[in-house]
């Protein structure tokens, strides 16, 4: 029996997973309604060409997001969930069928920092006020550039030989491709029974030295990973400039790898962390004049973005 086409909306459309999303629920015959803040992302017309309605929205600003909902009554929330959570719990009560959003699996960490607290008390927010959200709890997401994770490793490890490791190397991880992510957001929003609370991570649980010795096989270039002791970094980690806060650090030797949190039913992720990287620095070859990779690269090699309040945290 085919399965009835749904009107879904997708919140950051136009970003490296919100498109992703898309592409996947156009290929699946929905309508799909896509939420953006900017209008000067090039997947904006990428995303009139499938078809998708593109509708300029900031979920931040009380009651856009209600106003941008129209018939939709299923929907996707790319941004972190101290960001989206907000906009969904104050929307109409009975409003949504049924939404998927984004947490981190480094909420489960011991002694999690401030962000990560922030991002928790966000979870339980929604669980008081509605059974009909999914919370999915990524492991590191890379392959994409600009992914802030491993596409900085990669950046670096093209352009120099030696590969710095913070910690000892053996805290565990499991990351997950952004395809593999995607694919995952779509079964949920599409299932009937899923839980309220999902882990998305890699095949297999890596060290993190297993990690950076592949990103540095997949740059291609003979080269070292060595590892660097965490005390000296807490101190430099009070420059303003520096890439690595003082909580990233400390974790740095802190396993990572998903346990007790369910999985989405019949869902397995398909792409190793090697085939993951091969396609990242085919993107890194393919975009290599675009201002996105320029940024990646300024990053990978010292001037790094300035923390700011409020500042949206990557998924790490």
């Amino acid at each position: 029996m085919k399965r009835r086409a749904k009107d879904i909306l997708v919140v950051g459309g136009t970003g490296a997973l919100g498109f992703r999303i898309c592409e996947r629920l156009v290929r699946r015959g929905h309508a799909v309604t896509a939420i953006h803040r900017k209008e000067n992302s090039p997947n904006l017309a990428r995303l009139r060409a499938m078809g998708c309605r593109t509708v300029r929205c900031d979920i931040r600003k009380p009651g856009a997001l209600e106003a941008a909902l129209g018939e939709v009554t299923h929907a996707i929330f790319t941004p972190i969930l101290t960001d989206s959570g907000p906009a969904f719990r104050h929307l109409t009560e009975g409003r949504l069928e049924k939404a998927v959003l984004f947490s981190s699996a480094n909420v489960c960490l011991p002694n999690p920092c401030q962000k990560y607290q922030a991002i928790m008390a966000e979870e339980s927010a929604i669980g008081e006020v509605s059974q009909r959200a999914l919370i999915l709890r990524p492991a590191m997401i890379y392959g994409y550039a600009g992914d802030g994770n491993l596409s900085r490793i990669l950046a670096a490890a093209r352009r120099f030989p030696l590969t710095p490791m913070p910690g000892l190397g053996r805290a565990r991880c499991q990351p997950i491709h952004v395809d593999d992510l995607a694919d995952l957001a779509v079964k949920a929003i599409l299932s009937k029974k899923v839980p309220n609370l999902a882990i998305a991570a890699g095949p297999t649980p890596l060290s993190m030295k297993g990690v950076m010795t592949s990103v540095r096989q997949a740059s291609g270039l003979p080269g070292l990973v060595f590892p660097v002791p965490t005390w000296p970094l807490k101190h430099l980690s009070r420059l303003s400039r520096f890439p690595l806060d003082q909580q990233q650090i400390e974790r740095a030797d802190a396993d990572r790898v998903p346990s007790e949190i369910p999985h989405i039913p019949g869902w397995h992720p398909q792409i190793t962390l090697d085939a993951g990287l091969r396609r990242l620095n085919a993107a890194l070859d393919a975009e290599a004049g675009s201002p996105q990779i320029r940024r990646v690269r300024q990053r990978a090699l010292g001037g790094f973005h300035v923390r700011r309040p409020g500042h949206s945290i990557r998924h790490r």
